[in-house]
């Protein structure tokens, strides 16, 4: 009997102990397949993330290049230049260099037409001018510069600038260019909603200096105005210098009547007032 009960707690005890063995051995793999899951997951969890990081980075990417760059606005207007007008301020915008050592005038300018293919015609009183007047000589040297402003340091020593004419480029004297004039409908329905607004650029435009303009509002000058000999003067009868600018909203445009350098300065105002209000735009987005 005491032999059979000592058995019987030796066949317990091995039993015990296997049991044992064996739930430490299965919480050993349940810990390991454990760590293995989290480390598999956190693989998994970083592979989506890195791919989210990428998305991201690409998006941006994507956000960034579909932003539109600051450009300069193509200013149109109305009549639209002859395809050789157009090539004559094509030209004009050229970088060039030039080195003028004192030679005359009429030698500079039959360079430049040489060199750039200019179909350069001078005034009937320039042309007797440089004929008459051999000492007429400059001294230039600039260095990527535009062709136009070249243009202008030869020809701004002697009271003289260009325009662009009829398919030519035309030499005269200040006073002559400021007295062509030229009317140009400019659209203007991208800067204007309201009368107001046509109103309000008009007198910016205006304030702004580009040129000489007649004054505003003559036909209600009532009474008379004074003119310089202290009489009255009607000022249908006066006569004042400088270009005019209306406003046309059934049109959408302005109608300016100027000399052909105030309208390249209007053009290049109104591309400046289109940059600000785009650049404007994208900063409240």
């Amino acid at each position: 009997m005491k032999r059979f009960l000592k058995k019987k707690i030796v066949i317990t005890v091995i039993f015990c102990l296997t049991a044992g063995w064996m739930v430490l051995a299965l919480n050993a793999e349940v810990e390991q397949n454990a760590r293995r899951f989290d480390s598999d997951r956190a693989v998994e969890i970083n592979e989506v993330a890195e791919a989210s990081d990428d998305a991201l980075l690409s998006n941006v990417a994507e956000f960034q290049t579909e932003l539109p760059a600051t450009t300069t606005v193509k200013q149109t207007f109305y009549p639209v230049l002859t395809a050789a007008e157009q090539q004559i301020q094509e030209m004009l915008q050229t970088r060039v260099d030039v080195d003028f050592q004192k030679v005359s005038l009429a030698e500079a300018l039959d360079t430049l037409q040489k060199q750039h293919q200019l179909n350069l015609v001078l005034s009937p009183q320039q042309q007797y001018d440089l004929e008459q007047a051999e000492e007429w000589t400059i001294s230039v040297s600039v260095k990527g510069i535009t062709l136009g402003s070249a243009l202008e340091q030869v020809l701004k020593p002697y009271d003289l600038t260009y325009t662009v004419d009829q398919d030519m480029l035309k030499i005269m004297s200040n006073y002559e260019a400021s007295q062509i004039f030229k009317v140009r409908l400019y659209p203007v329905t991208d800067l204007c909603r309201s009368h107001e607004d046509y109103e309000q650029l008009r007198e910016v435009i205006r304030n702004a200096r580009l040129g000489n303009w007649k004054p505003d509002g003559l036909d209600k000058l009532d009474p008379p105005i004074i003119g310089f000999g202290g009489g009255h003067v009607s000022a249908e009868g006066y006569q004042f210098s400088g270009g005019t600018i209306s406003i046309l909203p059934q049109t959408g445009s302005l109608v300016i009547s100027q000399n052909y350098h105030t309208h390249q300065k209007v053009v290049d105002f109104l591309n400046l007032l289109r940059q600000v209000k785009q650049e404007a735009s994208l900063k409240q987005k």
